[in-house]
């Protein structure tokens, strides 16, 4: 991965030639940029799957519940 980023940098020119200060490991600002922007996707990704998995077990459990038997024998 150090090896794409150090191709961008060649490639967008200007990109590379700010200081961006702070603690963040010494990336470029357009590596940084695209670092956060990757997290958010990852974040927000890892959010629509809960929700996915959320919708899905519940479905589950209301199918479960619709086919139970009426004699409610748990044993």
């Amino acid at each position: 991965m150090a090896g794409e980023s150090r191709d961008r940098q060649g490639q967008s020119g200007e990109a590379g030639t700010g200081s961006s200060g702070g603690g963040d490991g010494g990336l470029p600002g357009a590596a940084q940029a695209a670092a956060q922007s990757a997290a958010q996707l990852a974040e927000q990704a890892g959010e629509t799957l809960r929700q996915a998995g959320r919708s899905v077990w519940e479905a589950i459990q209301g199918g479960v519940a619709q086919h139970r038997p009426q004699g409610r024998r748990d044993h």
